[in-house]
């Protein structure tokens, strides 16, 4: 009883606490703050968003999808949409992923982008008609005609022509074109990315599916396309509000918020979070005058946490998950009562070190334990300041970091990264949106796998393959150099097998399998590692290689080398590196004594003569001398500059006096041991002799007659034409074959020496694989023809082809091989392999007209490829069907090709090549009929036994598959290059204008694309069986070729280049959180919880578990950061996530937040948003709960996505370096080419766009190059013909901005004629500080006419509205003492609401003009996360392309600034060629001395004399700023010292003073800025400006010391503060409730 007792007062005691919490928390904890998203565009229709998904499964998808849809006048359109998917649904995944892509509005901005296409064109219909097209759903166009009733339209269709012009944009690849008669040509090109022009009209509708005009106007349109009367285009758009309330079209579009304009209400979106930092109030920086209430803003009632706020968490002791359950009826109370303790918790508790210390692994631990693990992640990374005390008193779980630790000896502590399927995703720029298209797409291509049979372990493993990485040997062909006409012209130095020097080392390869040291080549006596160097050693960066490789000999590398030594003429591809030595100055006498080489006849290249005298020296004595002749050359070169850590040794040049010395001395020493062990005497050689002969020889390598009349002459033509029928150049090399060029090299970023040696122990751990695996063994290679070296060959092809291998300058395209679908008639009919059961795993298709020679030899070198066998006696594994090209008409030969083909030819492959070679010689049709009876085929022979019309029919058949294939119209005669297309394994190659491919090309496509991906795709097939359809009509070759294929397209689109690091290694069983699903997707993640990166990532993995499960399955690995010095996390975030309900408009919304101290807000979007705050109630840098007014619970914010973001690449064609400089403009904005690589940004809607080249300079010099790439496809060039139709260039670039992604693309320009050693900035002549009298009598002559006509551009930036108060009074002292006219230029990003609605009047009144610039951070750049180091930035990193380009001057004044002198003194100011002008920090207060950090130290060293700069003025001249690349010097140099968290503590003011050596700044008089901080009194009545620097010693807030620094701040604030008021008392009163101010200043 006793014990009940106590347990009830406990009881008691506790409740009343409660009740007294709740009392409390009633008026203060229950503060919300609110945010919203929206976009300038109009909300879209949900049903229509689903139609477009539909559109990228398929265009049959899509057409059924429209035709089927009946509006059925219930009120449940969301039941009734999601019923009419389910029907439609491929799948249950596939409708999943629909209702996620529906739920995120996936497809708004592509609705938007036809709205907008609509809206261009509703704007010529009104000059026509008037507004009455208003009134109708529907309106299709036709050239500059148009119809609004279907009446209209049948009239319209009734005279429509061939003759109608067509409208002047052909359709977009994003438009909806019906399947007619005369189907439109697909945008989608494989060769030629240009338009397609028809003569048929196309006939563009706009309206949308559910409207009551819809039906009709279909209807009608799509008889006509079933006519060929027309092209039937249609574009999905809602005109109007009444269209959208007509049935359930209006789902999604907020019809319940029409604006006062009848237009559907803006689109509020989800995807994006919301963090509320804890900021450092170390100086008060809020505006404490001011307490403004936007209570006639408050929106809709805010609905609960989306989540049960009590679950799984213990506050201060308290189980509120536990009490919950026992008092479900006390929820409310018990909330509010965790609210207060997290309150509490947060506000007055400080973790001390020893607290901080293991947070990362009891947060994790946390986690882990949890019954939901995905809900306890995004709780602990979005609360994380309330929570953190909780977690410290957590004891932590042995076996947890046992397994956190094992983990973490694979990957460093707190290391992030993503995969989906095995290809990486960036953490920093993951969104769901990314996500969203990223799962669909994998899901749709499971499908595509799927329909070939392919069962689910099979389709994942596909999925999962993943491209080669850069280095790998799959990227660069394996060639056999050697036959029977090459053995005297390569020859190797030794063999290491018969060598006596090796003869301690074992021939046992099971020596691979011991260890050891890492990097070192095994001594295994085997010749395992031949190396061929193909170069040209007149040129100077050969010889580089030539020592490197020589000093890996004399290190013990068991390397065999051989030389080709070729001069600089055709076929060579030398070009000179950068030069080490390019930096000194004292070799002029060195050099001048090389050139005064008396002895080399003038006409000869040095690259010539060595060549003749090596290729002798080979030819005489063999590859041995070879080489010994080469290292001679190289050691006698004399050393100019010995090297040291950071520079190489320098050698002098080769001349040709070192080069015949070693010729004579390598001749000598090898005809004695050439003649001693020919001759059976041991007398030595007569040297008069061997002198009168070198002699000889030497006249002859110097001879200027042709180059095959000498004998050396002769074997150096030789060695050049051997590597011109392989196809390979100098310089490069082979490793056991693996070729490679300098060009391979350097996009590696190596030299060729390590590219050599990677390949060397790339090779080594080949064979101990082989060796491991028992592929294997000793007893093979003894019985191994050519041993070794002929096993390292065996899948090597005797020539190099660069347009099959180089897939730099030749990208690969890929098509998906799917054979018709009824191949009844033998349209795809094989020439295969005699072999009949050999595995058919490589396909050919070739396109060829056998009726021409060049289409005969394409065809009979295929099938000689097909027929081949390799060198271990195995088959190529290839089939070939022949098919005929489009547009082409048949011949009596191409007929009989077909019909050998369709009649099984491979039944008669002992004779085929009979047959080809017979009828090859000519088209009669006699000879025709002699072959085809040679094949025992005499029924077909006679004169009645070719049925002509039905072989005509069947080539018909082929050119509108192959013309479907590729992307082409199969009537259009004008196509070019259609005839010689050959596709293997899916990859399409366009056979080159006058290049015959021969069976030795045929055979090295087919070993690159089978070593690429296809023999993995075979065995993956092969080890799963997979299972034929029973409807199909193809067989398991046909499965190998659509599936690699498939895999091939898949891995093109790759937006990763490289592989994902592997988490095999990684333990999972206790740090992991896991979902285990059956379907195909499978995501991997390796996750700090308490990390930025979590607070982000935890609420997508969270939708997607909730949204795909059981399709998806999820495995994080926890991977937290020990031994913690300091709260990891100091901010809250939410996240918005997706509504189930499509009518429901998203927010975010914070409880539970502390209420005293002061967050500031920042909007985590996806990168290719730019977005702005339109409404605010409070100032979002200084929120503070404590504020608000009792009577007010929530404080809003509304922000808005103002522009999508166009990014790209720019290079240019033929040369290394981007064009950096160069201008381009997309409709009104225009940005600069960094030459950061070569990237460029601007600022774009959802529509259609030019992207163009700025007139002027950047005009003048480039075009568009042809080839164009982008993330989505969407890019279509547009030929403007400038000059003649033969010279066609391309002066723009049409973009499609389609979605939430913005849009990525890669251009290309190329110089116009006579522009190629031009600079597109010109020349900067601000470093000639002289010039002349006459030259500064116009300069100042033109100043003095400029001044008083000049605009003074001033730039600023401000965030938060005490720093807005400030900026208003830096404004107007500026125009009391400037008489110029003013342009004032802010940063947008964080300028409150109230400040930009104000701005207009305040610039009325005080006579200025302004204007908001922004620049989003490139994803490229290493970003900061606090907000005032990002402000700091922006003040510096993007100054060249921030402002216009027509801007070429910019004074930037600090917003806490008083100016009290005319800027255009400082505006006039010569900066003496600098690209920038700061003031010193100022040296004479001596009570700051302690804290000036510049003069001690680092920073004493690094700045050698020079001064340490304020940030707070600063004169910027943009021409010379951006010539000079000084944005771009700048980027690299904060790339590289912002990873380092101790450095660029000042960051606006610590990069320009650390860049000083390579960006100067030209120092400004010291009047030009006075702070009381550093400057002492004594200056401050000279001061020009006065700024109010943070005082790190007394650290006075800066509103209460402005009145006593600044006497005029006072009247200037009071005048502003005034005006201020009046605005929001009168003009802004209907949009704002402004509440007096509470405090008054100090």
């Amino acid at each position: 009883m006793t014990c009940w007792s106590a347990f009830a007062c406990i009881h008691a005691i506790f409740f009343t606490c409660v009740i007294i919490v709740v009392a409390e928390e009633s008026t203060s904890a229950s503060k919300v703050v609110s945010v919203t998203l929206t976009t300038e565009w109009q909300a879209t229709s949900s049903l229509l968003e689903a139609a477009e998904f539909f559109a990228d499964e398929g265009d049959d998808q899509y057409w059924a999808f429209v035709e089927d849809w009946n509006e059925s006048g219930e009120k449940d359109c969301q039941g009734n949409v999601y019923e009419y998917l389910e029907r439609r649904a491929a799948s249950e995944e596939t409708l999943k992923v629909l209702k996620l892509s529906l739920s995120v509005r996936n497809y708004s901005p592509r609705l938007e982008m036809f709205r907008s296409l609509w809206s261009s064109t509703i704007t010529a219909v009104k000059r026509t008609d008037g507004e009455k097209e208003t009134a109708g759903c529907c309106l299709v166009m036709v050239g500059d005609k148009f119809a609004r009733t279907k009446e209209e339209l049948a009239s319209l269709l009734a005279t429509t022509s061939s003759g109608t012009p067509t409208a002047g944009r052909q359709a977009t690849r994003l438009d909806h074109i019906y399947p007619g008669k005369a189907s439109i040509p697909s945008s989608r090109r494989i060769f030629d990315s240009t338009q397609v022009f028809t003569s048929i009209p196309i006939v563009t509708f706009y309206g949308a599916m559910g409207t009551p005009c819809f039906g009709h106007f279909h209807a009608l349109l799509k008889s006509a396309s079933a006519q060929g009367q027309v092209h039937y285009v249609h574009r999905p758009v809602i005109m109007n509000a009444e269209c959208a309330r007509k049935g359930c079209i209006g789902l999604g579009t907020h019809v319940d918020t029409i604006g006062i304009d009848g237009n559907v209400g803006r689109l509020h979106v989800v995807g994006y979070g919301v963090e509320l930092a804890v900021k450092n109030m170390e100086y008060k920086a809020s505006d404490d005058s001011i307490m403004n209430d936007i209570g006639a803003l408050l929106l809709a009632p805010i609905a609960s946490e989306s989540h049960d706020s009590l679950a799984f968490e213990v506050v201060k002791g308290f189980n509120f998950s536990r009490l919950n359950y026992r008092y479900p009826e006390l929820n409310r109370e018990l909330t509010s009562f965790r609210h207060y303790l997290v309150g509490k918790t947060a506000e007055d508790e400080t973790l001390k070190i020893w607290d901080i210390k293991d947070l990362g692994l009891q947060a994790t631990q946390r986690i882990l334990l949890a019954d939901d693990p995905f809900q306890m992640m995004m709780d602990i990374s979005q609360n994380f300041p309330s929570l953190a005390s909780s977690l410290s008193r957590l004891d932590l779980d042995s076996t947890i970091c046992a397994e956190i630790e094992n983990n973490q000896k694979h990957v460093s502590p707190g290391s992030l990264f993503m995969s989906i399927n095995s290809e990486p995703i960036e953490l920093d720029t993951v969104d769901i949106f990314t996500l969203a298209d990223k799962i669909t797409s994998e899901i749709r291509e499971a499908a595509r796998f799927r329909d070939i049979g392919l069962g689910s372990t099979a389709v994942r493993e596909l999925l999962r393959l993943r491209i080669a990485p850069p280095g790998s040997e799959l990227n660069f062909p394996r060639l056999n150099l050697f036959d029977s006409t090459t053995v005297p012209i390569i020859s190797f130095n030794k063999n290491i097998e018969s060598d006596r020097n090796y003869a301690h080392w074992s021939p046992d390869i099971m020596q691979l399998m011991r260890h050891s040291q890492l990097g070192q080549v095994p001594p295994v006596r085997r010749n395992m590692f031949n190396v061929i160097l193909i170069l040209n050693l007149g040129q100077s960066n050969s010889w580089r290689l030539v020592d490197a490789l020589h000093e890996y000999t004399r290190a013990g590398v068991p390397l065999r080398l051989a030389y080709v030594l070729v001069d600089d003429s055709e076929g060579d591809t030398v070009k000179e590196l950068w030069n080490p030595t390019s930096f000194l100055t004292d070799f002029a006498e060195f050099e001048e004594k090389e050139e005064l080489d008396i002895n080399f006849p003038r006409g000869l290249s040095l690259g010539t003569v060595i060549g003749r005298a090596g290729n002798l020296i080979l030819r005489r004595f063999g590859g041995e001398a070879q080489v010994d002749f080469v290292n001679e050359v190289a050691n006698a070169r004399g050393v100019m500059f010995p090297g040291n850590h950071f520079i190489p040794a320098v050698k002098s040049k080769v001349t040709w006096s070192l080069v015949q010395k070693a010729f004579t001395r390598i001749f000598i020493q090898w005809y004695s041991k050439v003649d001693s062990v020919d001759s059976d005497d041991l007398v030595a050689p007569d040297m008069t002799k061997v002198h009168s002969l070198i002699d000889a020889h030497v006249a002859n390598i110097l001879s200027l007659a042709g180059a095959t009349e000498s004998e050396p002459g002769a074997y150096l033509s030789e060695a050049k034409a051997l590597i011109a029928d392989k196809g390979v150049a100098a310089p490069s090399a082979l490793v056991n074959g693996i070729y490679f060029t300098l060009d391979d090299a350097e996009r590696l970023g190596a030299e060729m020496e390590q590219v050599v040696m990677h390949f060397v122990q790339q090779e080594a751990n080949s064979i101990a694989e082989a060796v491991l695996s028992g592929v294997l063994s000793n007893e093979i290679l003894d019985k191994y023809p050519g041993g070794i070296f002929g096993w390292l060959h065996r899948t090597a092809v005797a020539k190099n082809t660069p347009f099959i291998v180089d897939n730099v300058k030749y990208p690969p395209t890929y098509v998906e091989m799917r054979p018709p679908q009824d191949n009844s008639e033998g349209l795809l009919a094989y020439i295969e392999n005699c072999d009949v059961k050999a595995s058919k795993g490589n396909t050919l298709w070739v396109v060829a007209d056998a009726g021409t020679r060049k289409g005969m030899d394409l065809i009979a070198s295929a099938c000689e490829c097909a027929a081949r066998t390799r060198a271990d006696g195995e088959s190529t594994n290839s089939r070939v069907a022949v098919l005929h090209p489009p547009g082409v008409v048949a011949t009596h030969r191409a007929r009989a090709v077909a019909l050998v083909s369709r009649w099984k030819a491979g039944y008669y492959c002992g004779n085929y090549s009979t047959f080809l070679s017979e009828i090859l010689s000519s088209d009669a049709p006699e000879t025709i009929k002699s072959a085809l009876s040679a094949l025992g085929m005499e029924q077909y022979a006679s004169d009645s036994g070719m049925d002509d019309e039905e072989l005509n029919t069947l080539l018909e058949q082929q050119g509108n598959f192959v013309a479907s294939l590729i992307g082409m119209d199969a009537n259009d005669s004008s196509e070019s290059g259609t005839d010689s297309i050959v596709i293997a394994n899916g990859r399409v190659i366009q056979i080159p204008t006058g290049y015959h491919m021969d069976a030795d090309d045929f055979a090295l496509l087919i070993s690159k694309e089978s070593s690429a991906r296809g023999a993995t795709v075979r065995n993956i097939l092969e080890s799963h069986s997979p299972v034929i359809p029973v409807s199909s009509s193809f067989n398991i070759f046909d499965q190998y070729m659509i599936a690699c294929s498939l895999v091939a397209i898949r891995q093109t689109k790759s937006v990763s280049r490289s592989q994902v690091r592997t988490l095999e290694s990684l333990e999972s069983k206790h740090s992991a959180v896991i979902v285990q699903g059956d379907g195909v997707v499978v995501m991997d993640a390796v996750l700090d919880p308490l990390s930025k990166e979590a607070q982000r990532i935890a609420p997508l993995f969270y939708v997607l578990r909730d949204a795909l499960f059981p399709h998806i399955s999820i495995r994080i690995i926890l991977n937290p950061r020990r031994e913690l010095m300091e709260i990891p996390i100091k901010s809250y975030f939410r996240y918005a996530a997706p509504n189930p309900s499509l009518d429901a408009i998203p927010r975010v919304h914070f409880s539970q937040l502390p209420h005293h101290q002061t967050l500031t807000a920042h909007l985590d979007v996806p990168e290719a948003w730019l977005v702005t705050t339109v409404v605010a109630t409070y100032d979002l840098d200084n929120l503070k709960l404590s504020d608000l007014p009792e009577e007010q619970d929530t404080m809003d914010a509304e922000y808005r996505i103002e522009a999508l973001l166009v990014t790209g690449y720019c290079s240019e064609s033929g040369a290394k370096d981007p064009p950096r400089g160069t201008q381009l403009i997309l409709g009104d904005a225009g940005t600069v080419v960094m030459s950061n690589l070569g990237y460029f940004q601007l600022p774009a809607a959802p529509g259609v766009f030019e992207l163009s080249l700025r007139p002027g300079r950047s005009a003048d010099m480039y075009v568009f190059a042809e080839h164009v790439e982008s993330t989505n496809s969407d890019v279509l060039l547009t030929v403007k013909e400038e000059h003649s139709a033969r010279d066609v260039t391309y002066s723009s670039v049409e973009i499609i901005v389609s979605s939430w992604q913005g849009m990525t693309t890669q251009i290309s320009l190329q110089r116009r004629p006579g522009m190629e050693r031009e600079d597109v900035l010109p020349i900067h002549r601000g470093k000639d500080k002289d010039g002349g009298l006459w030259n500064k009598i116009i300069s100042k002559w033109r100043n003095a006419k400029r001044s008083r006509l000049e605009t003074i551009n001033v730039f600023s930036v401000a965030s938060g509205h005490l720093y807005e108060r400030f900026l208003k009074i830096m404004m107007l002292s500026v125009r009391r003492n400037t008489n110029n006219p003013v342009k004032f230029w802010f940063i947008k990003n964080w300028l409150s609401p109230q400040f930009k609605d104000i701005l207009p009047h305040i610039a009325a009144k005080y006579g200025f003009e302004y204007e908001l610039v922004t620049y989003k951070w490139p994803t490229w750049l290493h970003k900061q996360t606090e907000k005032q180091r990002i402000i700091w930035a922006y003040k510096l990193l993007f100054l060249d392309v921030l402002f216009p380009l027509t801007l070429n001057k910019v004074i930037f004044v600090d917003a806490d600034q008083v100016v009290r002198s005319n800027l255009k003194e400082l505006w006039e100011m010569d900066l003496r060629g600098a690209p920038y002008a700061y003031t010193p920090f100022c040296d004479n207060n001596p009570e700051m001395e302690g804290y000036r950090f510049w003069k001690h130290g680092f920073w004493q060293t690094h700045l050698a004399g020079k001064p340490y700069h304020i940030s707070a003025l600063y004169v910027v001249d943009l021409e010379t700023f951006r010539h000079t690349a000084a944005g771009d010097k700048l980027r690299l140099i904060y790339e590289t010292l912002s990873k380092d968290p101790s450095s660029l503590a000042n960051l606006d003011q610590d990069l320009p003073n650390y860049a000083q050596h390579q960006v100067p700044i030209f120092t400004l008089p010291q009047q030009w800025l006075w702070c009381e901080s550093w400057c002492g009194n004594d200056t401050k009545t000279a001061a020009k400006t006065i700024d109010l620097c943070n005082n790190p010693m007394t650290k006075e807030p800066k509103l209460i010391g402005a009145a006593r620094i600044v006497e005029e701040w006072t009247s200037l604030d009071e005048e502003v503060r005034s005006f201020t008021k009046q605005l929001e008392e009168h003009l802004l009163a209907d949009k704002y409730v402004f509440t007096p101010p509470v405090r008054a200043l100090s």
